[in-house]
């Protein structure tokens, strides 16, 4: 369960991007008894612009549409497990096939209603499911669904030699990125499971929407794990050749200001 002591809202309040923080007790992996309580066959769903929303992470999400203000604070104030669905596009008023169909089931952990009128959230993820079909639309968006547990929490042997590569080389890359924000620097040193640490970088990657989507939907620890490393190598690839250009420009800047 989550620990609310160790939310830092200041830290969540003063952005305004729907930022993926690691805020977990040590029982980070819900049990599958836990799923099984007071989820009905339809529950409502919350379509999800621009991210995926992976099991186990913790994600301050801001929600301006009506229905999304609605169905936050009816499930916030009766305790009621929500799907998130992330939609393929940026439409208001999405219909099935604007909806991919794999999403994670969630709790409403807290809301902040922002001067705008907006509605702060933080999700807690639980598990994966099968998004079959929208049931209804008023006054916000419900659907039916299948479960469809991540079997990735199914470790292998070699999960905890995986995974400090993974952290090793995630650190890597934020420690050559610039203007990174001081808790995502600290928050990969105090994950301790190799699931967790595995969707929570899988949450960051500076990917499409499409590949993200697909490493919610792999079905194996060992495979995601490498999909992964894949991206990550790249986007540390990418961002060396950005700092060596950006050194050569300032190399011969400066001497050209000495010529001068």
């Amino acid at each position: 369960m989550i620990d609310k002591k160790k939310i830092d809202l200041k830290k969540l309040l003063a952005s305004d991007d729907a930022e993926i923080i690691p805020i977990l007790s040590n029982s980070a992996q819900e049990s599958e008894e836990d799923l099984n309580i007071n989820i009905p066959e339809e529950i409502p769903i919350l379509p999800l612009r621009g991210n995926v929303f992976f099991p186990t992470i913790l994600m301050p999400v801001t929600a301006g549409r009506v229905k999304s203000i609605s169905l936050i604070k009816d499930a916030y104030r009766n305790k009621t497990i929500i799907g998130i669905v992330s939609q393929k596009n940026d439409v208001d008023e999405p219909k099935q096939e604007d909806m991919f169909s794999v999403g994670t089931f969630a709790r409403v952990i807290e809301t902040f209603t922002m001067p705008d009128d907006s509605i702060m959230v933080i999700l807690q993820g639980l598990d994966r499911f099968n998004f079959i079909a929208f049931t209804d639309n008023d006054p916000y968006w419900k659907g039916t669904y299948e479960k469809n547990p991540d079997s990735c929490r199914k470790l292998p042997r070699n999960a905890n030699i995986l995974s400090s590569t993974l952290k090793d080389m995630y650190m890597s890359l934020l420690k050559i990125t610039p203007n990174i924000p001081p808790n995502l620097l600290l928050a990969p040193k105090n994950i301790k499971s190799p699931y967790y640490l595995l969707n929570y970088v899988a949450s960051q990657l500076n990917i499409s929407l499409e590949d993200k989507q697909k490493l919610l939907e792999m079905n194996e620890f060992a495979k995601r794990m490498n999909k992964v490393l894949s991206f990550l190598n790249k986007e540390i690839q990418e961002q060396e050749v950005k700092l060596q250009i950006q050194q050569k420009v300032s190399t011969d800047i400066d001497k050209q200001q000495r010529e001068y």
